[in-house]
């Protein structure tokens, strides 16, 4: 029982109860031993003879009917301490206290020569006089204390404690742990779900639990379909080379290609589109290393204009083979982060001969390079057809083929190169975004932080 979270909110405030009740207990015994019953009783014993003096008088007569009537010792002092009257002379001596008028209503205690404790109240009359009136004090125990007035306080106010306590567990353990028995059973599905915590007001905290389990199916969820439709997209991707090498090879073995010629324009298309499967193969195991972060980086010194120039340089003939002006802009001094040369190379490579593709014949591509607030901004800048708003939010998804979209000029049509990029730059603490307007060019915009 106690190994559930309700049965333990039961058992914890049982023992709240129950501490409390000891704790209320000592308190009331505190009290009880201090000034039992019997105590009070001799008390209002003396206080009704001090009334029945006040109205009758303090004579001596009135004093000795009152001492034998009432039970009780009553000595009456001088305005020097001189006794002149001692209803209980052999009981042992006692002395008048001074003592504020406040007090005389409170239970005080003297003792005798022989030590015994005396009960007493005391008047103070006109002649300066004083009468004190006294008893001997009870003795009494503990389990006589208990016994008169405690022990039936405990068995019904711990019946009682007890109850309100099981019942008060009861709808707290379901206030707290209702919404808990729902994250086990959403948890323990068949199908991943989201726990609806409608018509429940839980706790703060059992709230955050269950927002942060809807956050992760919602994660899980959108990993399921990711996984979906990258199985779908590299389905799909496949397809195509594997139609080509499978065509071609047979043409091969039926003799279809009969001649040379034929031949070994089949074996090309087969050694082509096997390149592409390879690439399209490397690239994704790249883009999944990156993903979970077991592809490993070079932390080094790396001045980032150097490696953009010499990415320019390397496409620079590339560009002058498709008719496409090729510009860079950076600033005259050194730019200095820690990274991985080969990996922002990279980045850049895709992102310029993205855009030298893209653009066709006749178009321009500018490499413009700006410090700002301790950080690097490179943007590749082109002015082809542009991107269009529905397709922005997705350019980075892996295989996206949106239709004005750079996933099909890069890499060979695989739709990875701006993944990959994107994720190299992430790892370098840096953020990659673009900018387009059909009609009016594309900007994809870099930056790294310089520390």
């Amino acid at each position: 029982m106690l190994s559930s979270l309700r049965g333990r909110l039961w058992a914890s405030y049982a023992l709240l109860i129950l501490a409390a009740l000891v704790v209320a207990s000592l308190f009331l015994l505190t009290y009880l031993l201090r000034n039992p019953p019997a105590y009070r009783e001799a008390q209002e014993r003396l206080r009704a003879v001090q009334t029945y003096l006040t109205a009758s008088g303090a004579g001596r007569m009135a004093l000795e009917d009152t001492a034998e009537m009432f039970n009780v010792r009553i000595i009456h002092f001088s305005a020097n301490g001189a006794i002149l009257l001692d209803t209980q002379p052999e009981a042992g001596h006692l002395s008048p206290r001074a003592a504020p008028p406040i007090l005389n209503r409170a239970t005080r205690v003297v003792r005798d020569d022989a030590g015994r404790p005396w009960q007493f109240l005391q008047s103070h009359l006109e002649d300066g006089s004083v009468v004190m009136m006294a008893t001997p004090r009870p003795r009494v125990s503990l389990s006589a204390a208990i016994a008169d007035e405690l022990a039936a306080f405990l068995i019904r106010g711990g019946l009682i404690a007890l109850v309100i306590a099981l019942a008060l567990a009861f709808l707290l353990a379901r206030w707290i742990g209702g919404p808990l028995e729902r994250l086990i059973r959403a948890a323990n599905a068949s199908r991943l779900q989201e726990v609806d915590l409608s018509g429940l007001q839980p706790p703060s905290e059992v709230s955050a639990v269950v927002a942060a389990f809807n956050a992760m199916v919602a994660r899980v969820r959108a990993s399921q379909q990711a996984q979906r439709d990258l199985i779908a997209d590299v389905s799909h991707e496949l397809k195509t080379p594997l139609t080509s090498i499978r065509g071609f090879a047979q043409a091969i073995l039926d003799g279809t290609a009969s001649s040379q010629e034929d031949r070994l324009q089949a074996v090309a298309v087969i050694h082509s589109e096997a390149d592409r499967m390879q690439e399209l193969v490397q690239e994704l195991l790249d883009l999944a290393r990156l993903e979970t972060g077991a592809s490993s980086m070079a932390k080094q010194q790396v001045n980032l204009l150097v490696v953009i120039q010499q990415v320019v340089e390397r496409l620079r003939p590339i560009a002058g083979s498709a008719g496409v002006q090729l510009h860079q802009q950076l600033p005259g001094v050194a730019m200095t982060i820690v990274g991985d040369p080969d990996r922002l190379a990279q980045v850049f490579t895709n992102l310029i001969e993205n855009a030298i593709r893209f653009v066709g014949p006749g178009g321009m591509v500018r490499i413009e390079g700006v410090s700002r607030d301790d950080a690097l901004e490179v943007s590749v800048i082109d002015n082809g057809p542009g991107i269009a708003p529905e397709d922005l939010p997705r350019i980075f998804d892996r295989f996206f083929q949106g239709d004005c979209s750079r996933s099909r000029a890069q890499s060979g049509g695989a739709g990875l190169g701006l993944a990959i990029a994107e994720r190299v730059v992430l790892a370098h603490n840096g953020k990659i975004a673009v900018r387009s307007h059909p009609g009016q060019g594309t900007t994809f915009t870099v930056r790294l932080p310089l520390r």
